[in-house]
């Protein structure tokens, strides 16, 4: 274990919030690539940048710090556990709005950020390792993805609540992809049918068919 590693331990031991958190992995993208041809100085002042905006997204409450080389942890309270993919997906873009000079112009940074819910006192080696294996799955799939986890559970909840689903509601939503089709109810008491309301459902848009 890494000195960084043990105090982040020590800090989450002794953490207070008494509400959900939201656990992030970051992994900051290309770091190689940005040493090489924008110099090491560039790579390190965007290092610390991604934290300062790491410590802006977690707020007092919350922690964030640089674990090692490129890769980042930040814990948020959240006041449930639905909120955790709408915080993901918030400092995810926080840290694609930085940008660095490179040799083809100004460059923005590419993340890959890895989920977990948490709460004070849980067993926290084994949530930060299942936060960076999330992390992995993301670099996986692609640039700026979030892996979650396919449940978040919330104590004070009556049902799990699928994580994966809300994320991709969010993404559905963001790309404009969901639209809502009217679907008529009518009174056929009176000699002659009438409209007498309408119920609205949501579809989503997939290769522009509608998919309910």
């Amino acid at each position: 274990m890494s000195p960084r590693h043990a105090g982040l331990l020590a800090r989450l031991a002794c953490w207070q919030a008494t509400s959900a958190a939201v656990l992030v992995h970051v992994d900051l993208r290309h770091m190689r690539s940005i040493n090489r041809l924008s110099g090491p100085d560039c790579g390190d002042q965007l290092l610390r940048r991604v934290l300062q905006q790491m410590r802006a997204w977690a707020g007092p409450d919350g922690i964030a710090e640089h674990v090692r080389s490129n890769e980042f942890v930040g814990i948020k309270p959240i006041d449930h556990a639905q909120a955790a993919a709408d915080e993901a997906a918030a400092l995810r873009q926080r840290l694609v709005d930085l940008s660095y000079a490179s040799p083809m112009g100004k460059s923005h940074a590419a993340v890959a950020i890895g989920l977990q819910l948490a709460r004070p006192g849980a067993d926290w080696p084994r949530l930060l390792a299942e936060a960076a294996e999330a992390c992995q799955r993301a670099k996986q799939r692609g640039v700026n993805q979030i892996s979650t986890p396919a449940v978040l559970f919330d104590e004070g909840a009556a049902e799990p609540v699928h994580a994966s689903r809300v994320a991709a509601f969010r993404e559905l939503q963001a790309n404009g992809r969901l639209r809502l089709y009217p679907q008529p109810i009518m009174d056929i008491r009176g000699a002659t049918p009438r409209l007498a309301k309408a119920e609205f459902l949501i579809r989503m848009q997939d290769g522009g068919s509608a998919v309910p």
